[in-house]
């Protein structure tokens, strides 16, 4: 049994289970605040089940504060068994579909077992649309990947986006499917009034896109028609709908408005996407930013990536990383070597709301950032300016920083780490902060925000004045 507060089911809480027959099942669950709560019956087939068996499940009573209920009516549910996808499929000339949209929709009628898809040497002009496939789970996954496992010999592309209003769509769009891994293809557009080349909506969880190349030309337009993201995720404001458990991993993302943006809902009151995991990517001469991850989820780890941005003729401020933190996230071991004349920030971390017990890091990163601009900085936390290898804004409580190289040059105002606002409990250790070009090592703002940081066993430099 699970319990959810709105009509959409989610497999997050489970209050009780029951192996064996009759389904007695026994739950201490409690109802602590008013509203409506639905309580949802989920059971397994045996996976040797006939195709055509029925599968019936009754609810005929229930038992709260130690009375027994009748249900005013049998309330009943049933499926039929039918025989699912499994195994290994080919797309392209003389392989079992002719496009990759006719294997998705064949296999979204259901599989019973693991499904790949191998995509043969070639360039498929089309809109992949991936839904929900019944059967998908952690065992019986789906994969979509070219069949040399070189991204260079499949290429994906459509170069025409329609605006349907609410219901948009990328060229490649998990579209609430669940375990399914997109791999070693090209995803590419001209039309940058696309939202993304790929593109998560509908709670499609525990996907992956690995190996991947995903380019478009950079984009410095300030209007929101034209800012095609390489990699989005997008979540309704409502409970249980993030794409929770996503993974991008070993891409090469080029141009585009930005380079990938990971976050669920941002609303206080409901529950922030967990699990997400970036690693091994190279972020190339993105415009507006590398990474955004700011609406606060948990548990995101980003981890090896590379970001090279030199380039000289950018007209828009730049952001490494764009971060909010909720719950043990952890930036560790990335590359940054920014050079460009307009500001720049490495690692910039907004805010965070990381709770004593699942504190968040920032560690192991190598961070150079030169810019002449004089709002630019390696590692900033919070505030607008100045420029910054690392740079915390706002009250970010409970975050390590330790290390980190942060390298900054430029101008004289740029700063290696800045800590704008007053945090708690976080620690400074074991870093290499280097300023040049008269540069600062630290800013703070006010003299309390220093105080109320631990500071302990950096390597500080400046040919500036001390």
């Amino acid at each position: 049994i699970f319990v959810t507060t709105t009509d959409q089911f989610s497999a997050n809480n489970l209050i009780g289970s029951a192996n064996t027959a009759p389904f007695e099942i026994a739950t201490d669950y409690k109802a602590t605040a008013p509203g409506k709560y639905y309580f949802w019956v989920a059971y397994d087939f045996n996976a040797n089940a006939a195709e055509g068996n029925l599968g019936i499940a009754a609810l005929t009573a229930y038992t709260a504060n130690g009375a027994e209920t009748s249900t005013m009516a049998s309330i009943t549910a049933q499926t039929a068994m039918k025989a699912g996808k499994k195994g290994v499929y080919t797309v392209g000339e003389g392989g079992d579909y002719a496009t990759i949209q006719a294997a998705v929709d064949d296999i979204a009628t259901g599989i019973e077992g693991a499904v790949t898809v191998n995509i043969l040497s070639g360039e498929y002009n089309e809109k992949v649309n991936i839904p929900e496939i019944p059967g998908a789970s952690d065992v019986n996954t789906v994969t979509i990947q070219s069949a040399t496992g070189n991204y260079s010999d499949v290429k994906i592309f459509h170069n025409a986006y329609t605006d349907p209003g609410y219901n948009k769509y990328g060229v490649v769009t998990f579209n609430g499917a669940d375990y399914v891994t997109l791999r070693g293809v090209t995803v590419t557009s001209t039309d940058k009034t696309f939202p993304a080349l790929v593109y998560m909506i509908n709670t499609s969880q525990h996907d992956t896109v690995d190996a991947c190349h995903l380019y478009t030309d950079r984009i410095e337009s300030t209007t929101t028609a034209e800012q095609l993201v390489l990699v989005r995720q997008l979540a309704i404001d409502k409970e249980n709908c993030n794409n929770d458990y996503f993974t991008l991993s070993n891409c090469l993302l080029e141009g585009g408005y930005r380079g990938a943006i990971i976050g669920g809902t941002s609303y206080v009151a409901l529950t922030h996407q967990t699990g997400c995991v970036v690693e091994g990517n190279t972020f190339r001469d993105n415009a507006a930013s590398a990474l955004s991850a700011y609406s606060g989820d948990n548990n995101i780890t980003i981890r090896g990536n590379v970001i090279e941005n030199n380039t000289t003729t950018l007209s828009r401020g730049f952001n490494g990383f764009d971060l909010q933190f909720g719950d043990n996230c952890i930036v560790e071991g990335n590359t940054m070597h920014i050079d460009l004349g307009v500001e720049a920030i490495g690692i910039y971390v907004r805010k965070g709301a990381s709770t004593a017990d699942k504190r968040s890091r920032i560690v192991n990163n190598e961070v150079s950032v030169k810019s002449s601009d004089y709002t630019s900085a390696a590692i900033k936390v919070n505030g607008k300016t100045p420029n910054a290898a690392i740079k915390v804004n706002g009250k970010t409580p409970n975050v390590d920083i330790a290390y980190n190289t942060a390298v900054v040059a430029g101008h004289e105002n740029n700063v290696a780490c800045y800590l704008n606002d007053a945090m708690e409990a976080m620690t400074v250790r074991n870093n290499i902060f280097l300023a040049r070009d008269n540069g600062l090592v630290y800013r703070t703002d006010k003299d309390a925000d220093a105080a109320a940081i631990t500071f302990s066993n950096n390597v500080l430099h400046t040919n500036g004045t001390v």
